[in-house]
């Protein structure tokens, strides 16, 4: 915390009036295993590389079933 108070002492004021559960992955008493995102973007990017290389009209179809699929194994 030092560090980033030499760094940047608004973040510090910041992280310091914030709930730790929030932003501290050692205060957090769920399941997170890495870095939280509701980036959707960035995890269709990471679900199958190898659809990106299908032409168009196959990769809308892999797309809609993905997103018809998505929130059941997701336990949404």
């Amino acid at each position: 915390m030092e560090s980033i108070r030499g760094l940047n002492p608004d973040m510090h004021r910041y992280l310091v009036e914030a709930d730790p559960t929030k932003w501290s992955r050692a205060h957090f008493n769920g399941r997170r295993y890495a870095i939280m995102t509701a980036n959707i973007a960035e995890s269709f990017n990471n679900v199958d590389r190898k659809a990106w290389l299908m032409p168009v009209g196959f990769l809308v179809e892999w797309l809609r079933a993905l997103l018809q699929r998505w929130p059941i194994s997701n336990g949404m």
